[in-house]
Protein backbone atom coordinates (compact mmCIF):
# COMPACT_ATOMS: atom_id res chain seq x y z
CA UNK A 1 0.00 0.00 0.00
CA UNK A 2 1.14 3.53 -0.70
CA UNK A 3 0.20 6.98 0.58
CA UNK A 4 0.33 8.43 -2.93
CA UNK A 5 -3.32 9.26 -3.47
CA UNK A 6 -4.04 12.99 -3.68
CA UNK A 7 -6.43 14.20 -1.01
CA UNK A 8 -9.47 15.67 -2.80
CA UNK A 9 -13.17 16.02 -2.05
CA UNK A 10 -13.96 13.52 -4.80
CA UNK A 11 -11.67 10.90 -3.18
CA UNK A 12 -13.27 11.43 0.26
CA UNK A 13 -16.95 11.29 -0.77
CA UNK A 14 -18.67 8.30 0.78
CA UNK A 15 -18.93 6.45 4.08
CA UNK A 16 -15.89 5.18 5.97
CA UNK A 17 -15.87 2.63 8.83
CA UNK A 18 -13.29 2.78 11.61
CA UNK A 19 -10.62 0.17 10.88
CA UNK A 20 -8.09 0.89 13.64
CA UNK A 21 -7.20 3.38 16.34
CA UNK A 22 -3.79 4.11 17.85
CA UNK A 23 -3.06 6.45 20.76
CA UNK A 24 0.11 7.52 22.53
CA UNK A 25 0.25 9.72 25.59
CA UNK A 26 2.81 12.11 27.00
CA UNK A 27 4.86 9.15 28.27
CA UNK A 28 4.92 7.70 24.77
CA UNK A 29 2.86 4.65 25.73
CA UNK A 30 1.09 3.37 22.62
CA UNK A 31 -2.21 1.54 22.72
CA UNK A 32 -3.52 -0.02 19.53
CA UNK A 33 -6.24 -2.45 20.62
CA UNK A 34 -9.67 -1.07 21.38
CA UNK A 35 -12.15 -3.96 21.23
CA UNK A 36 -15.68 -2.91 20.46
CA UNK A 37 -14.85 0.58 19.19
CA UNK A 38 -17.03 1.42 16.17
CA UNK A 39 -16.99 4.48 13.95
CA UNK A 40 -18.63 5.94 10.88
CA UNK A 41 -17.21 8.94 9.01
CA UNK A 42 -19.19 10.39 6.10
CA UNK A 43 -18.20 12.98 3.49
CA UNK A 44 -20.56 14.41 0.84
CA UNK A 45 -19.76 16.05 -2.48
CA UNK A 46 -21.49 19.21 -1.20
CA UNK A 47 -18.70 19.64 1.39
CA UNK A 48 -20.51 18.28 4.45
CA UNK A 49 -19.27 15.66 6.89
CA UNK A 50 -20.32 13.77 10.01
CA UNK A 51 -18.32 11.68 12.46
CA UNK A 52 -19.58 9.11 14.96
CA UNK A 53 -17.39 7.01 17.27
CA UNK A 54 -18.79 4.64 19.90
CA UNK A 55 -16.69 2.83 22.52
CA UNK A 56 -17.59 0.38 25.30
CA UNK A 57 -15.16 2.27 27.57
CA UNK A 58 -14.31 5.92 27.91
CA UNK A 59 -11.86 7.20 25.30
CA UNK A 60 -10.60 10.73 25.87
CA UNK A 61 -13.32 11.18 28.49
CA UNK A 62 -16.23 10.06 26.28
CA UNK A 63 -17.75 6.75 25.24
CA UNK A 64 -19.61 8.36 22.31
CA UNK A 65 -18.45 11.19 20.06
CA UNK A 66 -20.70 12.78 17.43
CA UNK A 67 -20.34 15.93 15.38
CA UNK A 68 -21.03 17.24 11.91
CA UNK A 69 -20.55 20.24 9.70
CA UNK A 70 -18.56 21.21 6.63
CA UNK A 71 -15.05 20.22 5.63
CA UNK A 72 -12.22 21.69 3.60
CA UNK A 73 -8.93 20.29 2.40
CA UNK A 74 -5.67 22.20 2.66
CA UNK A 75 -2.73 20.23 1.27
CA UNK A 76 -2.48 17.12 3.46
CA UNK A 77 -4.93 18.42 6.07
CA UNK A 78 -8.64 17.83 6.46
CA UNK A 79 -10.38 20.58 8.40
CA UNK A 80 -13.75 19.75 9.93
CA UNK A 81 -15.70 22.99 10.52
CA UNK A 82 -18.07 21.83 13.25
CA UNK A 83 -21.66 23.09 13.05
CA UNK A 84 -23.27 20.72 15.55
CA UNK A 85 -21.90 18.31 18.14
CA UNK A 86 -22.77 16.38 21.24
CA UNK A 87 -20.86 18.86 23.41
CA UNK A 88 -22.43 22.34 23.58
CA UNK A 89 -18.98 23.98 23.29
CA UNK A 90 -17.97 22.25 20.04
CA UNK A 91 -20.00 24.19 17.37
CA UNK A 92 -17.75 26.73 15.70
CA UNK A 93 -14.59 24.72 16.38
CA UNK A 94 -12.31 23.70 13.50
CA UNK A 95 -10.82 20.23 13.92
CA UNK A 96 -7.59 20.09 11.91
CA UNK A 97 -6.04 16.70 11.15
CA UNK A 98 -3.24 15.48 8.91
CA UNK A 99 -4.60 12.93 6.45
CA UNK A 100 -3.47 10.54 3.77
CA UNK A 101 -5.26 8.17 1.42
CA UNK A 102 -3.88 4.66 1.11
CA UNK A 103 -5.01 2.38 -1.68
CA UNK A 104 -4.36 -1.31 -2.17
CA UNK A 105 -5.92 -3.93 -4.42
CA UNK A 106 -8.41 -4.84 -1.68
CA UNK A 107 -9.11 -1.61 0.23
CA UNK A 108 -9.09 2.16 0.26
CA UNK A 109 -8.02 3.59 3.61
CA UNK A 110 -8.01 7.10 5.05
CA UNK A 111 -5.44 7.71 7.78
CA UNK A 112 -6.17 10.73 9.99
CA UNK A 113 -3.72 11.86 12.68
CA UNK A 114 -3.89 14.59 15.27
CA UNK A 115 -3.74 15.54 18.91
CA UNK A 116 -6.60 15.24 21.38
CA UNK A 117 -5.55 16.92 24.62
CA UNK A 118 -2.19 15.35 25.55
CA UNK A 119 -2.75 12.33 23.32
CA UNK A 120 -1.50 11.72 19.78
CA UNK A 121 -4.18 9.84 17.88
CA UNK A 122 -4.25 8.03 14.54
CA UNK A 123 -7.53 6.70 13.16
CA UNK A 124 -7.59 4.55 10.05
CA UNK A 125 -10.89 4.45 8.19
CA UNK A 126 -11.87 1.85 5.54
CA UNK A 127 -14.05 3.09 2.67
CA UNK A 128 -17.39 1.30 2.49
CA UNK A 129 -18.58 0.10 -0.91
CA UNK A 130 -21.55 2.01 -2.39
CA UNK A 131 -24.96 0.71 -1.32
Amino acid sequence: MADDETLTTLRLVGAWSLDSLEVSGAAGVMRTEFPGVLGLLTYTDSGHMSALVQAPESLFGWSFVAYGGRFTIKGREIIHHVMVGMEPTIPGVSVIREASLIRSASAELLKISGRIGQTDTTLVWRKNPPA
